[in-house]
């Protein structure tokens, strides 16, 4: 298939949906994005899950000790923030469109950015966490220290 083909058959895939989020009204439409953005938070719970099931036996690391810790460290800080952005939807928007434009109609609900925003803060306090622990406490590290 050429590059033109693949281009034409994805503009008539993607043509239908697009006309049908135009016809369709405002609040059909933040449902299926709120929707959407519940889907991506339960995603991020099965990646904590996959993250916090993973063997750590096999530890490569492939940065510098401060590259390494600094990446750590403002993942972390990420999650804060992440965290702390979820609990201001949910405290003062949880019914309201979440957008970054002015008298914008359609988007996700509040209450569904603010459980994706808690989840990627899991997700990323996870993965700050599985950091530090690899780095400070992996076998090679231990092996040296006691020697």
């Amino acid at each position: 298939m050429s590059e033109r083909n693949k281009i034409i058959s994805v503009v008539l895939i993607a043509l239908p949906f697009f006309l049908a989020l135009q016809l369709l009204p405002a609040e059909i439409i933040n449902a299926i994005f709120s929707i959407l953005t519940v889907i991506f938070a339960g995603v991020c719970v099965f990646l904590c899950y996959v993250f916090l099931t993973e063997n750590d036996e096999k530890s490569i690391i492939s940065l510098a000790p401060r590259e390494f810790i600094a990446t750590a460290i403002f993942t972390f800080l990420l999650a804060i923030a992440a965290g702390y952005f979820s609990y201001w939807l949910v405290m003062f928007e949880p019914f309201e469109v979440v957008c970054k434009t002015r008298n914008c109609s359609t988007g996700p609900y509040g209450w569904s950015a603010a459980l994706l925003a808690f989840m990627l803060s899991l997700l990323m306090l996870v993965v700050s966490f599985k950091m530090f622990k690899r780095y400070f406490f992996s076998k090679d590290k231990l092996a040296k220290r006691t020697k």
